[in-house]
């Protein structure tokens, strides 16, 4: 997919919608039943009842994002994680997982340390960082590579 379109799946009616990344903020409307396309534009929180459907309900990147309560590490990075899911809203999805909420999920993937960072895409993991970047240009440089 060229890195100037954005795949945007229609609520209303399912269609799949391709929309140039320099229109997503002109409230794009679906080809088919012309309904608003609405994306996410700020971290969404997920639980293990929620998780999957979070996750493959986005037809591009996905960062997932493992963090702690009073994680000083977290407090860190956190604004430079809702800065990349303002930034990249209607090509990247970012999913908030909490660890102590969710124990479960960090069992199933592994996760140790928080912040830890996934991403996906088609359902498949393509990336891990164990902990937070000393820079959150370093993350989103993390995420840009990513989405390549």
């Amino acid at each position: 997919m060229a890195n100037d379109t954005a795949l945007l799946r229609c609520r209303s009616c399912k269609a799949l919608n391709r929309v140039p990344v320099k229109k997503l903020t002109q409230n794009p409307l679906c080809g088919k039943c012309k309904a608003l396309l609405d994306f996410p534009f700020q971290a969404v929180a997920a639980t293990a009842a929620s998780f999957d459907q979070e996750l493959a309900s986005w037809l591009e990147t996905v960062l997932v994002v493992f963090w702690a309560k009073g994680n000083d590490l977290w407090k860190k990075i956190e604004p430079a994680v809702a800065d990349i899911a303002f930034a990249q809203a209607g090509r990247l999805k970012v999913i908030k997982v909490d660890l102590d909420a969710e124990p479960g999920l960090a069992l199933l993937f592994s996760v140790q340390t928080a912040p830890t960072f996934l991403t996906f895409r088609d359902s498949k993991q393509l990336g891990r960082l164990d902990g937070a970047p000393r820079e959150a240009s370093e993350l989103a440089q993390w995420v840009q590579s990513s989405m390549s």
